[in-house]
């Protein structure tokens, strides 16, 4: 799952680096999203690997301080990147012909200095909440469209996004209510399963979840996939 998370989303990030056509909002949140989960994977789960094959269980002070730092800060900003699409989504199908004029890179900016200042009172409640209501205005908006084509295509848009809340909040507010309230009857083997579902699940259905719902970067793919196939024939030639 580790090799499937990196590789999969180094894949995006080269995809929307490299096509032109992907440098909107939607694909610069997704791209903040794969950086996060590269980063949230990557700090623990080469020690877990090294645990498990070479037996080097022990891990200095500092390094454990690190490996924190590293897992809480991206954690909170991988909610706050999955609180940005929401909003995102929300433009999209409730102002469809006036996203390009609201979302431009200066409200990005704007809007990712203002989130900043947020995080520092209320990260995992305010992100919450703004996806709460983003769900709630594109669910009216979406039962108000009088074709059913139309509704269909909105909810298809919003699918990978909700795959992808459902991937990041569930084992984390198990973890946490277990914890809380479930900490003498729940046995410590299945507290460290939740953990590392936590930590290789959403970077590693992400890319999936988006590669196969998100037309443009299925396009993308094949595209870039038709062309390497034929430089390498036409080298055998």
């Amino acid at each position: 799952m580790y090799v499937v998370a990196v590789v999969g989303n180094c894949g995006l990030l080269y995809l929307i680096c490299y096509e032109d056509s992907l440098h909107r909002p939607m694909y610069y949140f997704l791209a903040m999203l794969s950086l996060t989960d590269l980063v949230i994977c990557s700090s623990t789960i080469p020690k877990a690997l090294c645990i498990f094959w070479f037996h080097l269980k022990e891990i200095g002070f500092d390094e454990c301080l690190v490996q924190m730092f590293f897992i809480h800060t991206f954690t909170g900003m991988e909610s706050g990147v999955l609180m940005l699409m929401a909003l995102d989504h929300y433009v999209a199908i409730c102002y469809p012909l006036r996203y390009s004029v609201i979302l431009t890179n200066d409200v990005i900016g704007k809007v990712n200095a203002i989130y900043g200042l947020m995080v520092a009172l209320l990260i995992g409640g305010f992100d919450i909440l703004c996806i709460t209501v983003s769900y709630t205005m594109i669910l009216r908006a979406v039962v108000s469209l009088s074709s059913a084509d139309a509704r269909q295509k909105a909810f298809s848009t919003c699918t990978a996004h909700s795959c992808a809340i459902i991937f990041s909040y569930s084992p984390a507010f198990f973890s946490f209510f277990s914890h809380r309230f479930g900490g003498h009857t729940i046995p410590p083997s299945c507290h460290i399963i939740v953990a590392n579902i936590y930590l290789l699940l959403p970077p590693t259905m992400n890319p999936v979840v988006y590669g196969v719902k998100t037309k443009q970067i299925r396009d993308c793919v094949v595209r870039i996939l038709s062309g390497f196939k034929e430089t390498k024939s036409h080298n055998i030639k």
